[in-house]
Order: C-alpha cells, then sequence, then structure tokens
C-alpha cells in the first residue's frame, strides 16, 4: 500500500531553493539553503516526491546523490574536485559520443551518451 505523500511547507520549499539555483545541488547543499529544519528522512522523502512528480530528477556524482531542477534536455556535468559544487555543462551529447569513440578501442565503443560526468577543479578553485 502507497502512503500518500502530503505537500507540506518543506514541499514548497525545497521548490523555492531549486527555483533559485540553475546548478545541481547535494543534500548539504540542500540543508544548507533551506529556512527550515528538518529530519534527513523527511527531507529525502520530500525529495522523491519531487522527482516522483517530475518537478526535480535525480542523480549520483561519485557516492553523492544530487537533485537539479527537470532539465529540458539531457546533458553532462562538472563536479569540482576541490569545492565539490556540481555544475551544469552544456555541450552536445553526440559531441562528446563522437570524442570518445574517436579516443576508444574498438571492442569498447560505445552506442550513445545521454550524459557524461567530469571530474576538475571548477573555475573558482583553478585561480
Amino acid at each position: 500500500m502507497n502512503k500518500k505523500i502530503y505537500k507540506t511547507k518543506l514541499y514548497y520549499e525545497l521548490i523555492k531553493c531549486f527555483n533559485y539555483t540553475s546548478n545541481p545541488l547535494s543534500l548539504n547543499d540542500i540543508k544548507n539553503t533551506l529556512n527550515i529544519t528538518c529530519n534527513k528522512t523527511t527531507l529525502y522523502r520530500q525529495l522523491d516526491q519531487l522527482v516522483s512528480d517530475n518537478y526535480l530528477s535525480v542523480f549520483k556524482m561519485e557516492k553523492n546523490q544530487v537533485w537539479e531542477k527537470k532539465p529540458a534536455t539531457d546533458h553532462s556535468h562538472l563536479e569540482c574536485i576541490r569545492c565539490k559544487k556540481v555544475i551544469c555543462l552544456e555541450i552536445d551529447p553526440s559531441l562528446m559520443f563522437n570524442v570518445i569513440n574517436k579516443e576508444v578501442p574498438i571492442s569498447n565503443k560505445i552506442n550513445s551518451i545521454v550524459s557524461i560526468s567530469v571530474k576538475c577543479r571548477c573555475i573558482k578553485c583553478s585561480i
């Protein structure tokens, strides 16, 4: 039996949180941004509800889950190895597909790419 998830103050605070940023957010980023306190279970439950409602998408960067406002198109991400910020990259996945297939042995060729995650230093951390 599925429990109904109520749209609480936290649910609407999360929507506000994602309306103010164009970058994906980790759980810590979200907790630091919210104007409301809650336990981790409640926060995960509300994030899952926003994903179910097609408002957010979730993906994994290294060991952490990261949420972002549902993008219009597939895209790639960069995770800074110093500050851990996740940034959306506006690179056409088909271009990445062509670059990767030029560099890998024939036995490892790939058929398609939805997104790629890159780890390096962001501009702020490179200075």
